[in-house]
């Protein structure tokens, strides 16, 4: 913490940013894991039109 004060106020704030976007990484993981768990149930729902379409396709 004591080479912070040898920053420039400019590269404190990064700093700082820095840390909060570890902060929002995790909630941000948190939610990716949640939409993941739905993006699954949705990619098995439409999975079989997805394959009529592309029989369409090749027809």
């Amino acid at each position: 913490m004591q080479v912070m004060v040898v920053f420039l106020p400019s590269e404190l704030i990064t700093v700082k940013i820095f840390i909060v976007l570890e902060m929002n990484d995790i909630i941000i993981f948190v939610l990716q894991l949640s939409f993941k768990i739905t993006a699954n149930r949705d990619s098995k729902m439409s999975s079989p039109s997805a394959e009529t379409n592309n029989v369409q396709n090749i027809q």
